[in-house]
């Protein structure tokens, strides 16, 4: 009762944060920063051997679970400076991929391209490398963070961390706050990531959207950094994706070309 009672606190906390974001007459309503939460992301940064590298492409196999039939496929993943990235899935000879630049997202599948909301868009920035998004929370002043302290998980403690952008210097976009919110665990011992969970919400009101967690483990040394070579996917509960990862490479040279977004309104 007292785990669930601190959580409700926790987001009562953090929904009068982004209200207060949302409702402000400045122009420049500042982040809020949790010296805790920044501290913990920064530890984390460092245990995965940081994120000084220009782009990264990590690959693997991932094995697709729905309506109670198993797929197998692989997946790409591309990442650009602390602010784009790429997932591409393939899947039964089908490719669906989201890509993410600066604010603006898109997903390519079946041979076409659809722009995506700026609701859809806040969330799309691949977390499937850690290290780089992690890096991005710390980087950007425009993200708020906010601890919840410590929780039990299994047998181990973790830091329960919460990161939304504040769109402080965009007033228009401050609606998107709420849609951009994420949930972390970082464990208290190793400081390496252990879950993330976040909303993917096309639109405010009856939309509940899908809740997706990241459950990543066994991190090992891999292109110079650490990462984890497994990592589960589930939505709304049920697992979805298993995905081990085989190969990362630091530092080959993409391009804006590779991160391309044909913009039809949303995003930043």
């Amino acid at each position: 009762m007292a785990h669930i009672a601190s959580a409700s606190v926790f987001a009562l906390l953090v929904s009068s944060f982004i209200a207060a974001a949302q409702t402000s007459g400045s122009p420049q309503q500042p982040a809020q920063r949790d010296p805790q939460a920044a501290a913990v992301i920064a530890r984390s940064v460092s245990a995965m051997g940081n994120a000084a590298f220009s782009d990264s492409a990590m690959s693997g196999q991932v094995q697709i679970t729905a309506g109670g039939a198993s797929q197998d496929g692989t997946i790409r993943v591309l990442t650009r400076g602390l602010d784009q990235s790429l997932e591409e899935w393939t899947v039964g000879g089908e490719s669906d991929a989201v890509v993410y630049s600066r604010g603006f997202a898109m997903r390519k599948a079946g041979g076409s391209s659809q722009s995506l909301s700026g609701e859809l868009a806040v969330t799309t920035h691949s977390k499937l490398l850690p290290v780089v998004w992690l890096s991005a929370l710390i980087a950007d002043s425009d993200i708020s963070l906010f601890s919840a302290g410590q929780e039990q998980q299994g047998n181990s403690l973790a830091y329960h961390l919460r990161a939304w952008r504040s769109f402080a210097y965009k007033p228009e976009l401050r609606h998107l706050s709420e849609f951009s919110v994420a949930d972390l665990w970082i464990d208290a011992t190793s400081f390496l990531p252990t879950k993330i969970a976040y909303q993917q919400r096309a639109a405010r009101g009856i939309d509940e959207g899908i809740r997706i967690e990241l459950t990543p483990s066994d991190y090992k040394a891999l292109g110079g950094i650490v990462c984890p070579l497994t990592i589960e996917v589930s939505r709304n509960g049920t697992p979805w994706a298993h995905i081990s990862i085989t190969t990362v490479s630091l530092n080959t040279g993409l391009t804006d070309a590779e991160f391309a977004i044909q913009v039809s309104g949303g995003g930043r």
